[in-house]
Parts: structure tokens; C-alpha cells; sequence
């Protein structure tokens, strides 16, 4: 699966099996869960890369893939145990899902929260805010509604609307625009599925591998330019760089396993037996 626009790409990758994912976005930023439960965040280089063993839990860690599958907070939210959850009906009959979370934000703050910081959310009674994800009939995602936890004041909420891409396979949702991108139009531009069940493409030497062919492959693209040609066309004349800057990176998204319908078939035995 690849998003991109006109300067833009971003590529990820999912295994539905094991939970491990890779992400690569904005010009070689790279998260990634190995099989194992590593966790890595930084620059896509060997010396770039840091591990995470405490503040980001296997459970949580693929959140940075909510916008692009947003399915996968939704099975988190009813799968998680510490996580309080109420599934209701609005008003006009859809059906919501409402998750109770610090800040109302899966992904963990980048440092630990002062006195001041609680108290400015309203203490520790206020500082657990819900999430409301609106579900269609077909048990995809329409909407998901959370406070903007960047700001304090009456604790703004920000409603976030997921498509869906037609060549999404049945039971799983695959956006095709993303919603916090729709001025830059980042779209879906390619989407794949592999059942294979190579663990190696999520390991870390894996995805730096990957990471390094796309950098080959990205250069054999550049044409060269001779010095007559230079000469010759002065307004196409390339501009020196100063100092030895990486390629952009191309991104691809590729959505892993055959397990990727059981997203679906878990919403609907989950809510079944709420029900029943």
C-alpha cells in the first residue's frame, strides 16, 4: 500500500499474526515492533535507531497506524485490559465505541507529566479523556473524535472522518485519503497483500535492508547530468548541495498476512457476545 503526493510518501508494512509493523514516513523517519516485542523509533540508518523498553507497550505501539488502519484502535480499545470501554447508540442509531484514555491519546508522552500538567487538565480525575470511535453498519470506521492533548484550554476535541478505499479486501478497512492530510492529498496509491509469513522483512536489519534498496533504487532513477548538457540548458543546471544529504526516501505501504479479515470477524464475535 503506498500513500503519497506530489512531495510525499509514507510506507508501513503489518502482520496481523504477530502485531509487528514497520513505518516509514517524512524523509527516512522509521518506527518499527519486531516480532518479538522490540520496539525502535528514530532515523532509518543502523546508528539512528533507539529501542524502547518501557514507555511503549506491544499493545499500544502500532497506534502510529490508526489513520491508515483504523480498525486497529478499535480492536485494541476491546482487547486491552486496563482500558475502560462502553460500546453505546447515538441518537441517530449508529454505533459507538468509546475508549477512556490518558489525555485521551494511545501513544505515551514524551516525558513524564509534572504536577502543573496534571492540574492544567483538571487533575488526575479529568486527565483520563474518552475517545469515541462512530462505527458504519459494515463495522468500518466513519469517525473517531478525541481531545487535541496539545492543548489545555476546555480540552478542545478534534473529530477526525476515515474513508474507505475500494480496493479494501472485505472486512478490513484501508482508508484511501488520509484525514489529517487532506490539504496535501495524500492518497492511496498501491495496496498489497502478502501471506507468506517472512518474519525477516520486520526484523530490524530487515527494514534497513528494505530501506537501503529503496535508496539504491531511487538513485538509478536520477538521470545524469553531463557538463555539456549543463552548459547547454544553464536554467536546468542543478545546484550544488552543501555537505552529503540522504535521497528522500520513497514510501510503500504494505499490509502483511492472510489473517487481515479476522480484524472484522473479531469486531463482530466481540460485539455478539456484548450483546448477548
Amino acid at each position: 500500500m503506498v500513500y503519497r503526493n506530489d512531495r510525499n510518501e509514507f510506507v508501513a508494512e503489518y502482520d496481523f499474526t504477530t502485531r509487528a509493523f514497520y513505518s516509514i514516513r517524512h524523509w527516512e523517519s522509521l518506527t518499527m515492533r519486531e516480532a518479538e516485542g522490540r520496539f525502535w523509533s528514530g532515523s532509518a540508518s543502523p546508528d539512528g535507531l533507539r529501542q524502547y523498553d518501557g514507555s511503549w507497550s506491544p499493545e499500544t505501539a502500532d497506534h502510529v497506524l490508526d489513520d491508515y488502519l483504523p480498525q486497529l484502535a478499535v480492536v485494541r480499545a476491546l482487547e486491552h485490559d486496563t482500558v475502560p470501554v462502553r460500546i453505546e447508540r447515538s441518537a441517530e442509531g449508529e454505533l459507538l465505541v468509546i475508549a477512556t484514555l490518558p489525555r485521551g491519546a494511545w501513544s505515551p508522552p514524551a516525558h513524564k507529566l509534572s504536577d502543573y500538567e496534571i492540574q492544567r487538565w483538571g487533575g488526575p480525575e479529568r486527565l483520563f479523556r474518552d475517545v469515541v470511535y462512530t462505527l458504519r453498519d459494515d463495522l468500518t470506521v466513519a469517525s473517531k473524535s478525541h481531545p487535541i492533548y496539545r492543548s489545555f484550554t476546555d480540552h478542545p476535541y478534534q473529530t477526525l472522518l476515515y474513508d474507505v478505499d475500494p480496493r479494501s479486501p472485505a472486512g478490513l478497512q484501508v482508508v484511501h485519503t488520509l484525514p489529517q492530510s487532506l490539504a496535501n492529498s495524500i492518497r492511496l496509491a498501491e495496496l498489497r497483500f502478502d501471506a507468506s509469513g517472512d518474519q525477516a522483512r520486520f526484523s530490524k536489519d530487515g527494514v534497513l535492508d528494505f530501506v537501503a534498496a529503496r535508496r539504491i533504487e531511487k538513485r538509478e532513477r536520477i538521470p545524469v547530468i553531463t557538463a555539456a548538457e549543463a552548459d547547454a540548458n544553464p536554467q536546468n543546471r542543478p545546484v550544488p548541495l552543501r555537505g552529503d544529504r540522504p535521497p528522500a526516501l520513497s514510501l510503500r505501504t504494505g499490509l502483511m498476512g492472510a489473517g487481515a479479515v479476522l480484524v472484522a470477524i473479531g469486531l463482530l464475535a466481540w460485539f455478539r457476545m456484548r450483546r448477548g
